[in-house]
């Protein structure tokens, strides 16, 4: 049994108003039982407190006569709530007397190493921050990820959901009605894709610092990448079968090195320079070796034909809604992404992001120079956005003719992975010819 003085010492505070908001919304019970015993995993939670207008909470989601319920489960898991009134209509100051008395805490207890903070609100980032500056870890308890933004997972060091923490037998203290809308949670898909994304990164940071790629490293820098990284999510039952996942995907390759197993970026992400000094022609004919080139260049699954669609539409729209003059094409992609997750389509960020920087690469936007090299100011759209796939085409075929110098470029297999189809194939030769690389017929 872990020593108690060597345990990791937990102060928690709860927003209740935004716990009992979240909880409504997906209809998961108003219990704290779950996200105290999922702390004690790690630790002694030492302190629990939670702030916040019971009667206008509850009003809010016509719960009134569960006053008591709640009140009886913050005694049953020792919390100690302080009751803050609303001063008008609108709002009161939980939220300031959570930081304050957080604050308070970090100063006089500086044995308390890590604060939960139960709310999925964006107002306690600087507090975040603030405990981070001090040598605190911060870990945010949110309902599901939907709930909250980037910016609040990048200022976590850990969070979890306390969708994820229930079982359908759980039963609840509140009683939801069964009908309206409730959020959907992300697909499985969608974070397979981000996390295949998050490890080829991992895998290579690790390696430029000459560290070794083995598990026991790589899920400690996934998890500070990303602080909700959690394999169980994206439906793995392990570690180990999510890097497998990843080496049938063709990104990484893996081997045992001992009791660990050791992941490596794979063949067609690092092969460029083997196929530029090899004396022998490389013959990849095949659609799939041409995929796995191309998304060992971007880091990302290469998009459908379909997606990559949406995501031109989808970008227009978004550019159509933003009432500033300019906006940085990183912001501009999470905007495209939420609003493809708004109506169910499942492309990650990352992806969205390389597919519009392939388009800025191919001057289908207006743009000046932005705070990062690599993140330019978007002002205005090419108005023939009509061709923006075509330009994304030509793009990428520039970047594969410069990279696979030795390779044959056979058009009817490159307009399967471009068009889905061996439709196209006459469209590709003739961008081919206009790179001065004569097309093959890959025999």
């Amino acid at each position: 049994m872990q020593d108690l003085k060597d345990a990791e010492k937990i102060a928690l505070f709860v927003d209740v108003e935004n716990f009992i908001g979240y909880s409504y919304e997906l209809r998961l019970p108003v219990d704290l039982a779950p996200v105290i015993k999922k702390l004690t995993e790690t630790g002694r939670v030492l302190f629990r407190r939670s702030f916040g207008d019971l009667n206008q909470s509850l009003g809010a989601t016509q719960q009134y006569n569960r006053l008591n319920h709640v009140r009886q489960m913050l005694q049953r898991n020792l919390v100690q709530h302080e009751d803050v009134p609303y001063d008008g209509k609108y709002k009161n100051s939980s939220d300031i007397r959570l930081a304050v008395e957080a604050l308070s805490i970090a100063f006089s207890h500086p044995d308390i190493t890590t604060f939960a903070i139960v709310s999925s609100d964006r107002d306690y980032i600087p507090l975040f921050a603030k405990l981070r500056e001090l040598g605190k870890s911060v870990t945010g308890v949110s309902g599901n990820p939907t709930t909250v933004r980037d910016r609040y997972i990048t200022a976590c060091d850990a969070i979890f959901y306390v969708e994820d923490l229930y079982k359908a037998e759980s039963g609840s203290l509140i009683d939801v009605p069964k009908a309206g809308d409730t959020a959907k949670p992300i697909p499985e898909s969608y974070l397979r894709e981000q996390y295949l994304e998050l490890l080829v990164r991992a895998v290579t940071s690790l390696s430029e610092q000459g560290r070794k790629t083995i598990g026991a490293v790589l899920v400690p820098r996934l998890r500070q990448m990303q602080s909700d990284f959690d394999v169980s999510r994206a439906g793995f039952s392990s570690f180990k079968e999510f890097v497998a996942f990843g080496e049938k995907s063709g990104l990484v390759s893996t081997s045992w090195q001992g009791f660990d197993i050791l992941v490596t970026l794979a063949a067609s992400v690092t092969a460029e320079p083997a196929l530029r000094s090899s004396s022998e022609p490389t013959k990849i004919v095949s659609t799939e070796d041409y995929r796995r080139f191309v998304e060992g260049k971007l880091r990302v699954p290469m998009p459908s034909l379909d997606s990559r669609r949406r995501v031109y539409t989808t970008t227009v729209e978004a550019l159509n809604d933003d009432e500033d003059t300019s906006i940085s094409l990183n912001d501009l992609s999470h905007d495209v992404t939420d609003k493809l997750l708004s109506q169910d389509i499942t492309i990650t960020q990352p992806t969205v992001f390389k597919l519009l920087y392939s388009l800025y690469r191919a001057g289908c936007f207006i743009v000046e120079a932005g705070p990062r090299t690599y993140d330019p100011l978007i002002l205005g759209v090419s108005p023939k956005t009509e061709t923006w796939d075509e330009k994304f085409i030509e793009n990428t075929l520039y970047l594969m003719s410069h990279e696979m110098k030795r390779t044959p470029f056979v058009p009817k297999t490159l307009s399967c992975l471009f068009y889905e189809n061996e439709e196209g194939a006459n469209s590709i030769a003739k961008k081919l010819e206009v790179l001065g690389i004569e097309p093959s017929n890959g025999q």
